[in-house]
């Protein structure tokens, strides 16, 4: 459930805005599909705050779930996005 909330949240909150300013859905899209594999800032932070005693060994192993997750999805999404542009494109 993490992890879908981490890959919606980073697709709507980047690629929304890139849709309006742009005007372009699929562009807009492919900004947010980018962003997802954003995960060495929440890397570190979760490193810190497993040395300070923030976080527990347990939402530590989460949180690398997400994030490894994500950076397997990301790729994914902009490669089928990328790949329906150019189906659309030779049928034109």
């Amino acid at each position: 459930m993490i992890l879908i909330i981490a890959v919606l949240s980073k697709i709507l909150g980047s690629g929304i805005p890139a849709i309006i300013l742009l005007k372009n859905k699929n562009k807009g899209l492919r900004i947010g599909y980018g962003m997802i594999v954003k995960g060495e800032i929440a890397l570190i932070t979760a490193g810190i705050g497993l040395t300070y005693g923030i976080i527990s060994d347990s939402i530590f192993s989460t949180l690398i779930f997400v994030i490894l997750g994500t950076i397997f999805i990301g790729p994914i999404l902009l490669k089928y996005s990328f790949k329906n542009n150019n189906q659309i494109s030779n049928s034109n």
